[in-house]
């Protein structure tokens, strides 16, 4: 007669592993939609800071030097790229000598785009146009010459505008489209609902 062993060997069963892979199946199947709109949303509010911080840094500096600053972002969706300056010669042009507060490019899966079309003008909103470009100019106090916001999307029907108003003290918002308006984070009284 054979001596009983006690001692269970160690490693999962088969059962054990088929509940773990199927629940593993049932959360990716439930967690990956979510998770590409989180990353789609966050490319959006992403977007927003970078504009709306390129344009409070032109500000700034404008203050700072005490001379004119230009935040400028081409709208064209083969460029995509914004750039705020010191214009010490005030023609908005970025000249040789002249200082770069910032550049960059708006991120992949983000194109400029407003509920009302695709046109520069619904795209750029109030503000200065060179062709597609927006341009915005802070004075030496830190004023601007005109309001209006930029306008992007992305491909689920979420538009954003990253705003400046009013003339005197220039403050830069973003802000959300819900189907009636824009409205800030703490604006609309449902807070912003995503597509």
């Amino acid at each position: 007669m054979r001596p009983q062993d006690n001692t269970r060997q160690a490693g999962f069963s088969l059962l054990e592993l088929l509940v773990t892979l199927t629940l593993m199946t049932i959360l990716m199947t439930i967690g990956t939609p979510w998770l590409i709109n989180q990353i789609g949303r966050q490319k959006l509010l992403g977007t927003g800071r970078e504009l709306a911080t390129a344009m409070r840094s032109a500000r700034l500096e404008a203050i700072k030097l005490n001379a004119p600053t230009v935040f400028e972002v081409d709208v064209d969706s083969s460029k995509r790229t914004l750039i705020s300056y010191s214009d010490d010669d005030d023609d908005g042009v970025l000249d040789l000598g002249e200082r770069v507060i910032h550049r960059g490019t708006v991120r992949a899966g983000v194109y400029f785009r407003s509920p009302t079309g695709t046109a520069v003008n619904d795209l750029i909103d109030g503000l200065e146009k060179k062709g597609t470009v927006a341009l915005v100019r802070f004075n030496s106090d830190g004023s601007v010459d005109a309001t209006g916001g930029i306008r992007y999307a992305d491909n689920r029907g979420n538009y954003m505008e990253v705003r400046i108003e009013p003339l005197s003290v220039a403050r830069v918002k973003v802000r959300k489209w819900n189907g009636k308006g824009w409205y800030g984070k703490d604006d609309s009284p449902d807070g912003w609902v995503w597509q």
